[in-house]
C-alpha cells in the first residue's frame, strides 16, 4: 500500500517500491515531394525554343521538450526501490525528395534546363532531468534517480535531375541536382 501524508510525505508499506516518472514521446514523420517534367519538340526548319525544369522540395521539423520527474521537496519512505525516472524518446522522420526532367527535340536544337533540389531540416532540443531536491529518501532496496534522452532523426533528401536536348541547330542540355540534409539533437 501507498499512503500520502499531505503532499509533503508518501510511504509504501512492505516492499513495495516508490516510483516517480515523467516522459516525453514526440513523434513527427513528414514526407515532401515535388516534381516536374517537359518535352518540347520543334518542326525541322524551326530554331529549337528553351526549355526550363525545376523542382523542390523541404521539410521542416522542431521538437521541443522538457522533462521533470522530481520530488521536491518529499519524504519518501518505501520497503523496496525508490525510483525517479525522467526520458525523452523524441522520434523525426523525415524524406524530402524531387524529380524533374526535360527533353527538347526539333531540327533547331534548343537549350534545355533541369534543376532539382531537395532539403530535410530537423532538429530535437529536449532538456530531461530526474531529481531529489530538498528530499529526503528511505528505501529498502536501491535509490535511483534515472535521466536518459534517447532522441533519434532519420533524413532522407533525394533529388535527380536529367536533361536532354537535340537537333541539328547546336542546342545545349544542363541537367544539376542538390540535395541536404541538417539534423540536430541537443540535451
Amino acid at each position: 500500500a501507498v499512503t500520502a501524508d499531505g503532499l509533503s510525505t508518501i510511504a509504501a508499506d512492505g516492499s513495495a517500491t516508490g516510483t516517480v516518472s515523467a516522459a516525453n514521446k514526440g513523434f513527427i514523420e513528414a514526407i515532401a515531394i515535388a516534381g516536374t517534367g517537359d518535352v518540347s519538340t520543334g518542326g525541322s526548319g524551326g530554331s529549337g525554343g528553351v526549355s526550363f525544369q525545376g523542382a523542390g522540395a523541404v521539410t521542416y521539423n522542431t521538437i521541443v521538450a522538457s522533462v521533470l520527474a522530481s520530488v521536491d521537496p518529499t519524504t519518501v519512505t518505501a520497503g523496496g526501490d525508490i525510483a525517479i525516472n525522467a526520458s525523452d524518446t523524441s522520434t523525426i522522420r523525415a524524406i524530402a525528395g524531387a524529380g524533374a526532367f526535360g527533353v527538347t527535340t526539333g531540327g533547331g536544337g534548343g537549350p534545355t534546363v533541369t534543376v532539382g533540389a531537395a532539403v530535410a531540416i530537423n532538429s530535437i532540443a529536449a532538456d530531461v532531468v530526474a531529481s531529489a531536491e530538498d528530499a529526503t529518501l528511505d528505501a529498502g532496496g536501491a535509490i535511483v534517480l534515472d535521466a536518459k534522452s534517447l532522441a533519434v532523426i532519420l533524413a532522407i533528401a533525394v533529388v535527380v535531375a536529367a536533361a536532354v536536348s537535340t537537333g541539328t541547330g547546336g542546342g545545349f542540355s544542363f541537367g544539376g541536382a542538390g540535395s541536404g540534409a541538417g539534423n540536430s539533437v541537443s540535451n
